[in-house]
């Protein structure tokens, strides 16, 4: 009979590709069983888990963040990819000087954050304390401050029993907090989440909070909220909006058989529940400006197990290729939908996690029979009776002792779990041989396996049919991702978790000898099957990074922008003083520049300028009377790097078409088509998760085209020196430019959770100006000062449709949900042209943007022209 995460969630495979390896053979059963692993006796200490360079720079800054540096809790979706670690914010709170200066946490210091705009002031940022003795980061000088402080006694948790000695701790209570309103310049209201003991961030205390040392601040919904909302995810019960409950199921029981599997299921909450308490407690709606999460199926997953073992499933068992036992996958996409027909923008949902490498899979022989009494009598007065305790104890203690083990978990992750864990049943029943125990660990982990990918699979089957935007996490290819390379992600403990085997994470603290968290390895899991603070990191990290990854590849298009402002000041630049140039019909001029452009933006999701650099070459010829034609050739290039998290190569071509007219009263006339070509080569997207910094890469091609008509009347001003001034003339002017600005989409090359597809970009810009010039006319010297605002009076954001690889549903992201563009600004712009010879010009000038002191663009042409006829 497969075995199930007893309290929320076997872990699943969005990929839903039947694993390789030594649990592969359940998906097909003519093929043979695994033998013995081959390195059963040597050990390799040098890729020992012991023996890996980090230092566990996570250990205990959950259970005192007072005292204890970590990495940036969401160091990795959109910050720098150095591993510079910096000082907890929840320590530092009364001291600004050390809030991190860089990624999505920085803006707790600095007023401009990378995803929305600032984020709350220090003063705002919440404390957590669980009691007098506890630790809490309040400063005595900033009264303003909310606090999370003692509340009442706390619900017993539903695997703790009656007398549980944790009944009575004091949960987290969250105070000052507006959860009805976005908070200060963030894109979104709140993020609400609908699910189990995944999710549950204290819904009944500290009972509920699976995460050793009870802190709810480790949760990967919390990391994500403080990024996106600026607020915590504090649970309902608290004035919050996390309504996930430990224990909940997606569906109510529906059979006899899943009755009898999980008694409990009448009193857990249901995700359905949950939901409908979120629409009457906001009018029946669900509120744009809310991210959703919906993560659940672990606990139905274990009333499933009696329905799992009768005949007439052991089909969709042992392959795990076919549909899920009933439509409770169906249900839980339903949600989505059901969240979007009533307002909902953005709505995750989350596949189930790998359960064939949590520790409870290893230790299940035991777990599933004697262990489980652990569950319910630990921390009572019969705990000493407790068996379970005994022999999963003595297990534990094999197990963290790196002297037993052998191997490595790098691209080898099944093999190493069973080969270690079979290696220690057979240390303490070494009648059986170890190949049997190997069978034993197997056998019930793939059919666990083989349920999550049919779930899995039916669940992004329905999603696909869904309204919304709905972003589906492929977080069993995650969790595989990691288990397979350990210790690149921080890790030096896959085996085990904080707590002792056996013991729920809801009674395991600081101060019990149960509690692991502080003896300096970085686990994995925070008990036998939930996952560590460190990996609630990645997951937060994770789904930041899949959710902003339209948005930054939309950013493709802003280089197309600055690389058009580059070739519009070049071609106007000749046309403003083509209408004083004194040449005679049929004469010509041609041209040759060095172009620049500098993009500042510190509010879009580009924080870094951005620069392009090209040469132009061109003509002009005097057709008849005041009129002139001409074309023009502008070549732009360069690396381009506008933000830690995307960098690649820009090259372009452009064409352009001018005719320019002005009669002899001094009223002029000009329009201009252009055409470019965009090569985006070496696209590299980055992320970091924990101290992993990952890289997908993919290379697109783009067009922009448009055109732009100029009206003007230059009227002559009196000379204030004719000495070293002919004539001077100021010209006020209208003009209106159109541009459509094309990136075709791509596949990046990869093949991982992270790997992405991305849509063709289109977007439109109207660009109105008014304005006015002054020009000078000299013998040797001629100047021109132009000034205007121009308005982007229909302005189309930046964005973009991305999805997974291997899931067919995709989610758009705008930049303007990651930053800031400007919308208007003021173009001044000083030209000079200076006679070298009759027939020969050198000249310049220097176009600067200003749109407020976080968004300027400058550019710039420098060159020479000669005429001849």
């Amino acid at each position: 009979m497969p075995l199930s995460n007893p309290s929320s969630a076997p872990f699943s495979n969005p990929s839903l590709a039947p694993i390789s390896g030594p649990l592969s053979f359940l998906t097909n059963p003519s093929s043979q069983l695994p033998s013995s692993n081959p390195l059963a006796s040597i050990s390799n200490p040098s890729i020992n888990p012991s023996s890996a360079p980090l230092v566990n720079p996570l250990s205990s800054w959950l259970s005192n963040p007072s005292l204890v540096p970590l990495v940036n809790p969401l160091s990795s979706s959109f910050t720098n990819p150095s591993l510079a670690p910096f000082i907890n914010p929840l320590s530092s709170s009364s001291n600004p000087s050390l809030w991190p200066s860089s990624g999505p946490l920085s803006s707790l210091s600095n007023p401009i954050s990378l995803s929305s705009g600032p984020l709350a002031p220090i003063s705002s940022i919440p404390s957590i304390s669980s009691n007098p003795l506890a630790w809490s980061t309040i400063s005595s000088n900033a009264p303003s401050i909310p606090i999370a402080s003692v509340a009442g006694p706390a619900m017993v948790s539903k695997f703790s029993g009656s007398g549980n000695k944790k009944a009575s701790r004091p949960s987290y209570v969250v105070k000052g907090y507006d959860f009805k309103n976005t908070k200060g310049d963030f894109e979104f209201r709140n993020l609400v989440t609908f699910g189990d003991s995944l999710s549950d961030t204290g819904s009944a205390g500290r009972g509920a909070i699976y995460m050793a040392d009870g802190n709810p601040m480790s949760f990967y919904n919390s990391y994500m909220s403080i990024y996106l909302t600026g607020k915590m995810n504090a649970p309902r019960s608290q004035g919050g909006t996390n309504y996930a409950v430990s224990g909940a199921l997606v569906k109510w029981a529906s059979s006899l058989l899943q009755l009898l599997g999980d008694p409990l299921a009448l009193m857990r909450s249901k995700m359905s529940q949950q939901i409908d308490q979120y629409y009457a407690d906001n009018q029946g709606k669900a509120n744009a400006k809310d991210v959703f999460v919906l993560w659940g199926g672990g606990n139905d997953m274990t009333g499933d197990m009696m329905q799992a073992a009768m005949p007439w499933n052991w089909s969709k068992v042992l392959t795990g290729t076919q549909g899920y036992l009933d439509n409770k996958p169906r249900v839980l996409a339903s949600y989505a939908g059901q969240l979007a027909r009533h307002g909902a923008e953005n709505v995750f949902v989350m596949g189930l996690p790998d359960p064939g490498l949590a520790p409870f899979s290893g230790s299940a022989i035991v777990g599933a029979t004697v262990g489980s009494m652990g569950m319910f009598m630990g921390g009572t007065p019969l705990e000493f009776l407790d068996p379970g305790s005994w022999v999963l104890g003595a297990m534990d203690s094999y197990l963290r002792d790196k002297s037993h083990l052998v191997g490595s978990p790098v691209n080898n992750a099944d093999e190493y779990m069973i080969d270690n864990y079979a290696r220690m049943y057979h240390h303490f029943l070494p009648l059986i041989p170890t190949s049997l125990w190997r069978y034993a660990i197997i056998i019930p982990a793939q059919l666990q396996r083989n349920l999550v990918n049919s779930w899995n699979k039916d669940l992004q089957n329905t999603l696909k049919d869904q309204e919304g935007n709905v972003i589906y996490a492929d977080i069993y290819g995650l969790w595989q991702e990691v288990q397979n390379d350990p210790f690149s992600y921080g890790f030096t403990n896959t085996l085990v978790g904080q707590c002792t085997l056996g013991k729920e994470s809801t009674n395991c603290d600081k101060g019990d000898s149960y509690y692991h968290g502080d003896d300096g390895e970085v686990y994995m899991y925070t008990d036998w099957h939930h996952p560590s603070p460190q990996m609630n990191q990645i997951i937060a990290e994770y789904l930041l990074s899949i959710f902003n990854a339209p948005g930054y590849i939309s950013s493709l298009a802003r280089t197309e922008e600055l690389n058009e402002n580059v070739r519009h000041n070049f071609v106007n630049n000749h046309l403003k003083f083509a209408r004083f140039d004194q040449r005679e019909v049929g004469e010509a001029n041609t041209f040759a520049d060095i172009l620049g452009g500098l993009d500042k933006d510190s509010r879009s999701l580009n924080p870094r300028n951005l620069s392009t650099y090209g040469i132009g070459l061109g003509t002009t010829y005097r057709a008849a009377p005041g009129l002139d034609l001409g074309a023009a050739l502008a070549f732009t290039f360069g690396d381009k790097h506008p933000s830690n998290q995307l960098k690649y190569r820009h090259n372009s071509q452009s064409l352009s078409l001018f005719a320019q007219y002005k009669d002899e009263s001094g009223l002029w006339g000009n329009i201009e088509g252009h055409v470019s070509r965009e090569q985006m080569d070496d696209i590299r997207r980055s992320m970091q998760f924990l101290h992993k910094v990952r890289t997908e890469q993919g290379s697109t091609k783009g067009t922009v085209s448009g055109g732009s008509v100029t009206l003007g009347y230059d009227i002559p001003m009196p000379s204030l020196s004719e000495q070293y001034c002919l004539e001077w003339y100021a010209a006020p002017y209208i003009s209106y430019t159109y541009n459509k600005y094309k990136v075709d989409g791509y596949t990046e090359e990869g093949n991982r959770s992270t790997s992405m597809q991305f849509k063709d970009q289109s977007r439109k810009s109207k660009l109105a100006s008014v304005g006015v010039q002054l020009s000078s006319q000299s013998p040797n010297l001629d100047t021109n000062m132009d000034i205007a605002y121009v308005k982007d009076i229909d302005s189309e954001d930046f964005a973009t449709e991305g999805r997974l690889k291997h899931f067919a549903r995709g989610w758009h992201r705008s930049s303007r949900g990651i930053g800031k563009e400007r919308k208007g600004w003021l173009s001044i712009t000083p030209s000079v042209e200076y006679r070298v010879k009759k027939n020969v010009v050198i000249y310049g000038n220097i176009n600067y943007n200003y749109g407020n002191s976080k968004t300027t663009q400058l550019n710039t042409a420098f060159g020479i022209k000669g005429s001849f006829k």
